[in-house]
């Protein structure tokens, strides 16, 4: 099973991306952190039905994701929803459904851990970005199989958090069950 961790944070070292880690802890997964990479805004050319391929770096990573068996997505929140970066790459999908008519029969059924991390009431408000990974799972056809919401503010705090800790664990044991099937 190919594993990869998409971390959306804008700090090197950030809670998500440490949440992230700890899901996929003593197995192999490549890394995107997208703070690195340059994913430009989609350009909706629906009524011109011209969809063109940018020369950003969407494209590596949408490679790898449609490669990837299970995909963690880690995320602080930042206003209530995810990192503007993680969104940016979500929406470019769009684009993707248009420039590659077999894109949604790749992804089909494609395992998903959503991740998020933040320092205002986290558990409660961040039930409405589950609600929408869980519409935008639904609409690709993706499986999310777990989410882990982590309380943090400073940076590897959310390490103090143990209910964020064992959920991760939780799931990284989940995730070794469905390699051994």
């Amino acid at each position: 099973m190919k594993l990869l961790l998409i971390s959306s944070s804008g700090r090197v070292n950030s809670n998500s991306e440490c949440l992230g880690k700890k899901v996929l802890k003593n197995l192999k997964f490549d890394e995107i952190n997208l703070l690195n990479y340059s994913v430009d805004d989609v350009l909706d050319k629906r009524e011109h039905k011209i969809w063109q391929k940018t020369s950003d770096d969407y494209y590596k990573i949408i490679d790898l994701f449609v490669k990837a068996d299970l995909v963690v997505l880690s995320s602080p929140i930042y206003w209530y929803d995810v990192s503007s970066r993680l969104s940016r790459f979500i929406e470019r999908i769009s684009e993707t459904l248009h420039t590659d008519p077999d894109f949604k029969a790749k992804i089909s059924h494609k395992k998903v851990v959503l991740v998020i991390v933040g320092g205002d009431a986290p558990l409660d408000k961040g039930k409405v970005i589950i609600q929408r990974f869980r519409y935008i799972c639904e609409f690709l056809n993706l499986d999310l199989v777990a989410t882990v919401i982590g309380c943090a503010n400073r940076s590897l705090e959310v390490i103090s958090d143990e209910n964020a800790m064992l959920t991760a664990q939780n799931v990284n044991q989940k995730i070794l069950e469905m390699l051994d099937n």
